[in-house]
């Protein structure tokens, strides 16, 4: 057994230091690539609970209830500041298409225009109001 810090070093536990320096278990997982994916990942979650947890802009406003109404059935109605105005638009047409594969009816034009133009007036990134 080599030295402990020496290229290839073990632990007892199954870890094994690998020429890059970085501690892995069993064949090839890296523990520190590893852990920091989880960590964003948990941090990812964190900012999406955040962002769903606080009132809507323009809570009593119709705009708002078509919005909670329309893209709320499923799931929490994501605060609008959790995405880009562009990203809603991606968003919209996505869940477009969920909404025909669930036999559910799709947005139409006048309720898609209305629910982007809130979304994008308090996206991430939009001027203050």
């Amino acid at each position: 057994m080599r030295p402990a810090g020496a290229v290839g070093a073990t632990t007892g536990d199954g870890l094994h230091q690998s020429r890059a320096g970085r501690w892995q278990r069993g064949a090839g997982i890296d523990v520190a690539a590893t852990t920091l994916r989880l960590r964003l990942a948990a941090a990812a979650m964190l900012m999406l609970l955040a962002a769903c947890s606080r009132p809507l802009p323009e809570e009593n406003g119709p705009d708002a209830a078509l919005y909670a109404a329309r893209c709320g059935t499923c799931h929490l109605a994501h605060h609008p500041s959790a995405l880009t105005a562009p990203m809603w638009d991606v968003m919209v047409r996505r869940m477009d298409i969920e909404l025909q594969r669930r036999g559910m009816p799709p947005l139409v034009d006048p309720e898609r225009s209305r629910i982007l133009a809130y979304l994008s007036r308090h996206a991430s990134g939009a001027p203050a109001q």
